[in-house]
């Protein structure tokens, strides 16, 4: 369905449903729709892993009602989260829920071709409104033209392969503690509310690592690791650890000790079994594919939105795309939206993730794309 230009702008330093109280021109500067110039550039996207978080995105958008999303988000604004500002445009949830189901429809058609249109430019251009944001820039005294620079920053994460210990030795000696049982079938918001009477509030990170929780009855260490990989855990918030027995056991955090202060805080986890414990999941139970899925502002730019970086590769020296959905999210985008974090798999070490990311800019430009 064509859709008329959109105009619409960002969150300055208050929630989505502060914002949606205000009038959307408010945010009209930050947010544009466009007709970029990228016939002739190479998109370097993975068709069979944007399907896998195409799909498990829209699966969850069509039960987002009965569902919880993120912590901070209350059942009466998930709509917000998953439209974000451009509820404030002419779109609105059913265009976001079309576009996955059309690239999610093009690839499975592609897979049956042997060739993937989602990686042509014009294609992109012929079924797709580009929607540019970043920072507004001035150009020119008394001018009334607005323009967008470069400005969204581009981050990367992954998961990490680490060794660790079933038992505490020399070398393995830092614990990834289970969640307390004292609060074994409270939602995290009941927890909040008793946090005077529970464990997993009472100590430091310091306190911990002292052995504050050693032996106390009412959790455990799940397992030990180095100072190394009890580091990428607490960074990742996910790890694979490989046993001294060759096996290979997966862990997520759960929970965390409720400190501010990044040095005091800990991360209580949980081990991920079965099926799911050789793969990787964001806070919604969606399967992530490596440069398939960005986290970022959902609040802002809203959650599943099917996202376009254009970048010049460092390597080559060429511009190229890359696509991806906006799959997960964290407490660092929280009215942040001038950032895209993008998951780039799962890795032995951090030498090849280093590698991997060598490629990219520190800034890119970035598209929200919305089928027309």
């Amino acid at each position: 369905m064509k859709k008329s230009l959109l105009v619409l702008g960002v969150i300055c330093g208050f929630s989505i449903v502060e914002a949606s109280k205000f009038n959307c021109n408010f945010y009209k500067n930050s947010f544009l729709k466009v007709s970029p110039n990228i016939s002739n550039l190479q998109i370097s996207t993975n068709p069979d892993d944007l399907l896998i978080v195409a799909r498990g995105t829209l699966e969850y958008i069509s039960r987002f009602e009965t569902l919880a999303y993120i912590d901070f988000q209350e059942k009466s604004n998930r709509r917000d989260m998953l439209t974000g500002l451009l509820s404030c445009g002419n779109y609105d949830i059913d265009d976001f829920r079309q576009t996955l189901q059309f690239i999610i429809s093009t690839i499975e058609l592609g897979q049956k071709r042997g060739f993937h249109v989602i990686n042509d430019p014009d294609f992109l251009k012929q079924h797709f409104d580009f929607i540019k944001w970043g920072h507004p820039c001035s150009v020119g005294w008394g001018s009334t033209k607005t323009i967008l620079d470069k400005s969204i920053k581009l981050t990367q994460y992954a998961i990490f392969k680490v060794k660790g210990s079933s038992v505490k030795t020399e070398k393995f000696h830092f614990p990834l503690y289970l969640v307390p049982s004292d609060e074994y079938g409270m939602s995290k918001e009941q927890a909040e509310e008793q946090k005077d009477k529970l464990l997993r509030f009472k100590y430091t990170r310091a306190q911990i690592l002292k052995g504050a929780l050693w032996n106390n009855g009412l959790t455990k260490p799940l397992v030990w690791l180095d100072k190394n990989g009890f580091h990428e855990a607490l960074m990742q918030g996910s790890i694979f650890v490989i046993m001294p027995d060759g096996k290979e056991r997966k862990f997520q955090v759960a929970r965390d000790n409720g400190f501010s202060d990044p040095s005091k805080r800990y991360l209580f986890f949980s081990e991920v079994m079965g099926e799911k414990s050789k793969k990787v999941f964001s806070k919604p139970d969606i399967e992530l594919r490596g440069q398939s899925c960005f986290a970022g502002d959902v609040n802002v730019l809203g959650f599943g939105k099917l996202i376009c970086i254009k970048f010049k590769n460092k390597k080559t020296g060429i511009e190229e795309l890359k696509l991806g959905v906006l799959a997960d999210t964290g407490g660092a985008f929280i009215d942040n939206p001038f950032q895209l974090d993008f998951f780039m798999g799962i890795f032995d070490n951090r030498m090849q993730f280093k590698d991997a990311i060598s490629l990219f800019p520190d800034n890119v430009e970035a598209f929200i794309l919305i089928k027309k």
